[in-house]
């Protein structure tokens, strides 16, 4: 188990500490350490300087941590997609019509109404006689989103649910005391909670 964070963080240098943020990234040492130092041009000196900042122990602890908490590190976390799915599956055209042909002033459109649009074209044609302005709106698709929401949230647990096994029954339990019979029968129990040690 890590400590907490601010003691880790508390050994590093701001530096280390970027190294180490770009580095769980995609394990590029040579990019994380440009990253935290910028402006160096020797390949050679980078490369070597990187292969030694990943040695100190305070290093590979925040790293350690960063990989062990990437929910935290990124910022996402499983509430987070289930509203942004929400966004896309609840979303309604009525969010962005203010009647059957018009579309809504565009500043009023609430911002969850617009993360559910996939796409807004807009056309306008000029001929000699008018202007013409045609906007397309196309949304989400609305039954994936509520699909994923339903798959996170645990909505889709099977309605029935089958066990199958068998008994081996070669064992025999003639002349075992109460205390092996017991035991036995934990060892069974334990078998059916947590499945078989095999």
């Amino acid at each position: 188990m890590h400590q907490d964070v601010n003691v880790i963080l508390r050994k590093l240098t701001d530096r280390e500490r970027l190294f180490c943020e770009e580095y769980v990234v995609d394990l590029d040492k040579r990019r994380a350490y440009l990253h935290a130092n910028p402006g160096l041009t020797s390949e050679t000196y980078v490369y070597r300087a990187a292969c030694l900042l990943l040695k100190k122990d305070s290093v590979q602890e925040y790293i350690r941590y960063l990989q062990d908490n990437i929910s935290l590190a990124t910022g996402v976390t499983a509430i987070r997609n289930v509203l942004e799915l929400k966004k896309i599956g609840y979303g309604s055209l009525k969010d962005i019509k203010s009647s059957w042909k018009d579309l809504a002033d565009w500043d009023s459109v609430p911002d969850a109404a617009k993360d559910a649009l996939q796409e807004v074209k807009l056309t306008i044609t000029n001929n000699l006689i008018e202007e013409k302005t045609d906007v397309v709106v196309k949304m989400f698709p609305k039954v994936p989103a509520i699909q994923e929401m339903n798959k996170m949230l645990g909505f889709y647990a099977p309605d029935k649910l089958k066990l199958e096994g068998s008994v081996d029954s070669n064992v025999s339990l003639k002349g075992l005391s109460d205390g092996d019979l017991q035991t036995l029968l934990l060892m069974a129990r334990k078998t059916v909670q947590y499945g078989s040690s095999d």
